[in-house]
């Protein structure tokens, strides 16, 4: 069975969050008609369900959003090209250079404005994997803040002077989506590439050198066409500075409804050296009252029923077995083993072994060598099982916990006092976390005393006798160093059905969320390596070989 773990979600979906920004009135009132008819399209259904929270402020942050949709659309797809994706690569290059960006929709000359409006904006981070607006609303200045890291988001309410803190939502991904194909198409030049099923039609592309007084820019123009939209037929443009490889404008003629008086609306991208650290940075007052809709809960009576479901299930035997634990690297991947281990259970106690290091490296040294060569038609992990079975195995005073029916439930979890009603310990319980396995449950932990802090989370699969899929423990509250993480890609049920490891990954990590890396990372780029670095960011493979008597 396999799991794919710790990859954060697209971050187009998350940034219709903040695509949500207020336009004139009269504008305002000639988008309603089209709003309204957005609003009734059927939307997918959401990977994972959220709240039906609707606050009357974000009744209005939608009734405004129009104006900022196809902007919000670029932003989107120009974050995903800072991840790793190929569209767009030299654009990417640039914009991995540029600490943040920001998206401002230009206003047009004439158009009739509140006194003292000031043109929504938007920023984001690939850097710091953070966004942010703001924008007048006539009553106040509302504001957003997410922070793609731990998903999570902030929304500030002027009218009710209110600050609610909320987990990223789902949302039509289609109108991101379509963008994203256009910057892919913007890559492949005159290749043909496959597009995804999507309403939104390509029906040509060009691409033309501009001039424009002293200056010459990069265009690249995309006929669309829409059958959900009155007229169904517009054209988008993005303006490329050639020099920089940086995107400097978007052009649309979209339609917001068919008595849309504008030809072309323009959105102006610029690149600050900063940015909004939080939310309070971008003007909401710090006595705001934070009202917390995130879908977890504190409720200690329900986590305490959860540890203790989860304690029952840890405590399930496995029937009578014996295992060989292999450990590699990633860039090896078994072709060589840096570690091997051995254990029996017979459902009472259990047996750990080690082999003998030095035996151990004998026996590498001749497969370095060309003494001892494997076949190729032989899977790595399966030809090294073998080898380990010839040098001596010792027994070790720890090391039982790597077992593959205890690797799942961390000794951090098991030990200790329990985290409920504790008041060292915050503890929250997240039925639908958005990083993580699928179908796992988050058990957050933090404490904080002191000696020191701990914040620890727990990727719980119920389905699968409680598994700690994943796991990751962070030591310092800026997570600056020694952030592990323990990760568990494949499962197998014994034939009593008792689910137990048999793949995992163990490592450092930068931040939380991180993948393991498939190379060790010891330093930044380009700084000078000493041989003493510990490195933050490593990954050691584990492969069990289990047997039932």
């Amino acid at each position: 069975m396999n799991h794919e773990n710790g990859r954060l979600p697209t971050v187009d979906a998350a940034l219709e969050q903040f695509s949500r920004i207020a336009v004139p009135p009269d504008v305002e009132r000639r988008l309603e008609a089209r709003l309204q008819e957005f609003c009734r399209q059927p939307q997918p259904r959401a990977a994972a369900r959220r709240p039906a929270f609707q606050h009357p402020f974000r009744r209005r942050l939608v009734r405004a959003s129009v104006a900022a949709g196809l902007a919000a659309a670029a932003v989107a797809a120009l974050f995903v090209a800072l991840g790793n994706r190929d569209a767009w690569a030299q654009v990417a290059n640039s914009l991995r250079s540029k600490p943040w960006v920001r998206v401002t929709l230009q206003i047009p000359k004439g158009a009739p404005v509140p006194e003292g409006f000031r043109a929504p904006e938007m920023w984001f981070s690939a850097e710091h994997k953070v966004a942010a607006r703001r924008m007048n609303l006539g009553f106040g200045q509302a504001a957003q803040y997410i922070d793609f890291t731990v998903e999570e988001t902030y929304e500030y309410d002027p009218q009710a002077k209110t600050l609610n803190h909320l987990l990223t939502r789902d949302s039509d991904n289609v109108e991101f989506g379509h963008f994203e194909t256009l910057l892919r198409l913007i890559s492949a030049g005159d290749r043909e590439l496959k597009l995804p099923a999507s309403p939104i039609q390509v029906l040509g592309r060009t691409r033309r050198d501009v001039p424009d007084g002293d200056r010459r820019w990069t265009e690249f123009t995309f006929e669309c066409r829409d059958a959900r939209r009155t007229p169904n037929d517009y054209r988008v443009t993005f303006r490329v500075d050639p020099e920089k490889q940086l995107p400097m404008e978007m052009r649309s003629t979209e339609k917001f409804a068919s008595n849309d008086p504008v030809a072309e609306r323009s959105y102006s991208m610029d690149y600050p050296d900063a940015g909004p650290e939080d939310i309070y940075a971008l003007g909401v007052p710090r006595d705001a009252k934070v009202v917390d809709r995130r879908p977890t809960t504190e409720n200690g009576q329900e986590i305490k029923q959860f540890l203790a479901a989860y304690h029952q299930a840890r405590s399930k035997p496995l029937e009578p077995f014996s295992t060989v634990v292999l450990c590699s690297s990633p860039q090896q991947n078994f072709s060589d083993i840096i570690r091997a281990f051995r254990g029996r259970g017979d459902g009472q106690s259990v047996q750990f072994e080690e082999v003998d290091g030095q035996q151990l490296l004998e026996l590498r040294k001749q497969c370095w060598s060309g003494q001892i060569t494997r076949p190729d038609n032989v899977d790595p992990a399966t030809w090294w099982r073998q080898q380990v079975a010839g040098p001596t195995f010792a027994s070790t005073p720890r090391g039982d916990e790597l077992l593959p029916h205890r690797v799942g439930y961390p000794n951090s979890l098991t030990l200790g006092p329990s985290p409920v009603n504790n008041p060292n310990y915050h503890v929250t319980l997240d039925r639908q976390p958005r990083l993580g396995p699928a179908g796992t449950v988050l058990l957050t932990i933090r404490v904080e005393t002191e000696p020191g802090f701990n914040l620890m989370y727990y990727w719980i699969a119920p389905e699968q006798d409680y598994l700690v899929l994943r796991q990751e423990m962070h030591f310092s509250r800026n997570q600056a160093w020694d952030n592990v993480t323990q990760i568990i890609d494949q499962v197998q049920q014994s034939p009593s059905g008792r689910w137990y490891a048999t793949e995992v990954r163990q490592g450092r990590i930068e931040k939380h969320g991180d993948d393991l890396p498939a190379e060790d990372i010891f330093g930044k780029p380009g700084e000078r390596r000493t041989g003493m670095e510990i490195g933050p960011v490593t990954t050691t493979l584990l492969r069990y070989f289990v047997e039932f008597d």
